[in-house]
């Protein structure tokens, strides 16, 4: 099956998509119809009929929630990657990171236990 593709720069070269597989990494070479820079091109594209494409999880979210966009090649998606919420401990954290952690954090982890990215 051949699909037009949009490139989204970030997450791997522009002529090529990497994905997990046993015990090593599958590169499938393509040949991208668009090349954006942004997750919101790469969907706004895709939803434009533009072709196929690859970008995070939680960058797609809203979209395939709403069905507007639908997932395809989900064997070959990776692990979920960890995210931490980092600040300086040398000093006290201004309150509006305290605020924002405070907000942050549980809905992260509500997120990642109901699978919602």
């Amino acid at each position: 099956m051949r699909n037009d593709c949009i490139s989204f720069g970030a997450l791997s070269p522009a002529d090529r998509w990497v994905y997990p597989g046993g015990k090593a990494q599958q590169r499938i070479a393509v040949r991208p119809r668009l090349i954006v820079n942004t997750a919101e091109a790469a969907i706004d594209a895709a939803k434009a009929g533009l072709g196929i494409t690859r970008v995070l999880s939680y960058q797609a979210a809203r979209s395939v929630a709403d069905r507007s966009l639908r997932l395809i090649l989900e064997d070959f998606e990776p692990e979920p990657i960890p995210v931490s919420l980092l600040h300086r401990e040398d000093r006290l954290p201004q309150a509006k990171v305290q605020s924002f952690i405070a907000y942050a954090a549980p809905r992260r982890r509500q997120a990642l236990k109901s699978g919602a990215l």
